[in-house]
């Protein structure tokens, strides 16, 4: 999945290739001797960044759990 060719694929694969990578991330990397703190993790982001990302994984979850 690291490798992979992204500028050929379309807008939804490349959308869940990337959460797939982030949670990939987050599930080995990020805790254990990592031990990031969710604060270290979301500092590239602005506040309104965070709020539009969990308003989108919100809205994406919630279609997901219904269907």
């Amino acid at each position: 999945m690291q490798n992979m060719d992204i500028s050929a694929m379309n807008a939804d694969d490349v959308a869940v290739v990337s959460l797939r990578k982030c949670g990939h991330f987050l599930h080995h990397s990020a805790g254990g001797e990592q031990n990031r703190t969710n604060q270290e993790l979301m500092a590239t982001l602005t506040e309104e960044d965070k709020k539009m990302l969990v308003a989108l994984l919100q809205k994406c979850l919630s279609s997901w759990t219904q269907q």
